[in-house]
């Protein structure tokens, strides 16, 4: 559930400072949105608009388009 709201710059910042966090983006495959939570960012391409997201799951890092998250530590996220 989302209690609150955040800017997307603001979510950028703490993301890159942050040493866990949660997130919620839309997967443009199969539709779907999917959660991961105690997720780190291990880099940002700025040129491209993604970052590799490293979830406690996944073996390797998943490039995330930024402009696809919708929801970042149970906060909306708006631009």
């Amino acid at each position: 559930m989302v209690s609150s709201y955040i800017k997307f710059s603001r979510m950028m910042e703490e993301m890159e400072k942050a040493k866990s966090f949660s997130l919620t983006f839309w997967s443009r495959s199969d539709g779907a949105f999917i959660t991961w939570k105690g997720c780190r960012m291990t880099s940002r391409h700025s040129s491209g608009g993604t970052v590799n997201i490293q979830a406690p799951h996944l073996l390797h890092p998943r490039k995330v388009r930024t402009c696809l998250i919708t929801v970042f530590n149970n906060k909306q996220v708006y631009h």
